[in-house]
């Protein structure tokens, strides 16, 4: 029993712990996110407008049951006219639209491409929780990789320290050099408790998106191209993103209500339908009627013209919002292909840069220990180095940032 309550115990430590994608996080996110669960329901909603739509063309079926008591004079009974007392009418009663000037058509149109719009909406949240989640994951992964390297820096500060103690006993060493590298370990560490700090608190922020704490430790799995597919290949995506097609299908929408508007101006027809089950007066004898109703708006106060009018005001809104989306994306897709393109070129630099740097600083380690350069010598040399490396490392998250945030910008996500 204890051996199964201990394989519990270490394979809740283990999938609590588990290491985490950016992959991870994104499905977590689609799943939990109170914003996608928002759009989802827009979604659902229009597609119910949609069978609310169809609901124009069904037919419209009532029952109805009217009891009327009423007092007969004398004089009308002695004029032996039929009249009772009580009387009862019970009827089913039918009604079918023919033809309600096409708007219930266009409707329907408008209601299709309501539900492509509501997509749309929540393809876009997915976009934008996407470039939220790129910024947090990366900045996160940067800031660890930076305490990483800085506390190799404390590492090697730390045994400098020791070497100088050692020095300042026998005389070899100027006791400021030890007061100073005393200093630099000092400062180091309290960067370093700031900056772990730091890195927790973007960690909590996932929480936000994520819709859920996150306590196992994140990884990056990313592989950027060797070779940044060129511009050309973006823009020819930009079109399909999802706030651009969102806003084409609220222009579509837009055209579809000023042609709803206009079929105002025509003729409306209908078959109404009756079947009594009990009657009274004249027609008792009766079963059924049935009539065609003909509507022709004549004159309405202008209401449908105007109307109208507002209508071609918000189809030119919506086709100046689709420009101006339009025109805005290609400079922000443009600006962020520029900047993901001399990432590329600025880490391939940093990987010799720092060959370079490391070869540098072990020389003038060696120079240090063997008395050929100075204590700060020394140190400038090995924050350099360090200076670097940490750069180098940022760098290389930086670029799978924009990396992300470039093929987001052309809305593709996969």
């Amino acid at each position: 029993m204890r051996s199964i309550v201990l394989i519990l115990i270490m394979c809740f430590t283990y999938y609590s712990h588990a290491a985490i994608s950016f992959n991870d996080l994104y499905l977590k996110s689609l799943s939990n996110n109170e914003l996608i669960k928002s759009k989802k329901a827009e979604l659902n909603n229009a597609k119910i407008n949609k069978s609310m739509a169809w609901s124009s063309l069904a037919p419209t079926v009532s029952a109805n049951y009217v009891h009327t008591k009423q007092q007969i004079p004398d004089s009308v009974k002695a004029s032996g006219l039929s009249i009772r007392e009580d009387q009862i009418t019970s009827a089913l009663n039918v009604q079918q639209p023919l033809f309600q000037g096409g708007g219930e058509y266009y409707g329907l149109k408008a209601a299709s491409v309501d539900i492509n719009r509501a997509q749309s909406e929540l393809e876009e949240q997915k976009r934008q929780i996407y470039i939220q989640l790129t910024e947090l994951f990366y900045n996160y992964l940067a800031l660890v990789s930076d305490n990483k390297n800085n506390e190799k820096l404390i590492n090697s500060v730390a045994r400098r320290v020791n070497e100088l103690k050692q020095r300042a006993r026998v005389g070899r060493s100027n006791p400021a050099d030890l007061l100073s590298a005393q200093a630099q370990l000092s400062q180091l560490k309290a960067n370093l408790n700031l900056s772990q700090a730091q890195a927790e608190n973007l960690k909590h922020s996932l929480y936000e998106i994520t819709g859920e704490e996150i306590t196992g430790q994140l990884i990056d799995k990313l592989n950027t191209p060797k070779q940044l597919p060129s511009l050309g290949v973006w823009m020819e995506k930009l079109q399909q993103r999802s706030d651009i097609v969102t806003q084409k299908q609220i222009l579509k929408i837009s055209e579809l209500q000023k042609n709803i508007t206009q079929t105002q101006h025509m003729p409306k027809l209908s078959v109404d339908g009756i079947y009594y089950f009990e009657r009274t007066g004249n027609f008792f004898e009766s079963d059924w009627s049935v009539s065609l109703n003909l509507t022709l708006p004549i004159f309405e106060g202008g209401q449908t013209y105007f109307e109208s009018k507002k209508n071609t005001q918000q189809i030119l809104i919506q086709k100046l919002n689709l420009t101006n989306l339009s025109r805005r994306s290609e400079i922000q897709l443009k600006n962020q292909f520029k900047l993901t393109q001399a990432l590329f070129e600025q880490v391939k630099q940093y990987k010799s840069t720092l060959e370079i740097s490391q070869k540098a600083y072990n020389q003038q380690m060696r120079d240090y220990r063997s008395g050929l350069i100075s204590y700060l010598e020394a140190s400038q040399a090995e924050r350099d180095y360090f200076e670097i490396l940490k750069t180098a490392d940022r760098q290389e998250y930086e670029l799978k940032k924009q990396w992300l945030k470039l093929k987001a910008q052309a809305g593709d996500l996969k």
